[in-house]
């Protein structure tokens, strides 16, 4: 594999925090540096910004119609 050659970016899976369930993303990668090989594994928590991007694909859902269904030119 490449340096920097990213075999899985961002797999969402659940994992229970206290009684809260959060959605993470998972990057891994495979680098080589100095000669040496290294497997590096990134996890990060997105579910704030799931339920941002989905609140947004809402809002502009809504104004699309809005502008559509308007009979002046705005």
């Amino acid at each position: 594999m490449e340096a920097g050659f990213s075999l899985l970016d961002l797999l969402p899976f659940r994992k229970n925090r206290g009684n809260k369930r959060a959605t993470m993303g998972l990057q891994l990668n495979y680098l080589e540096f100095n000669g040496n090989a290294y497997n590096c594994a990134i996890a990060r928590e997105i579910t704030e910004r799931q339920q941002t991007e989905s609140a947004l694909g809402e809002r502009e859902e809504r104004f699309r119609y809005i502008f559509a269904d308007s009979l002046m030119a705005i």
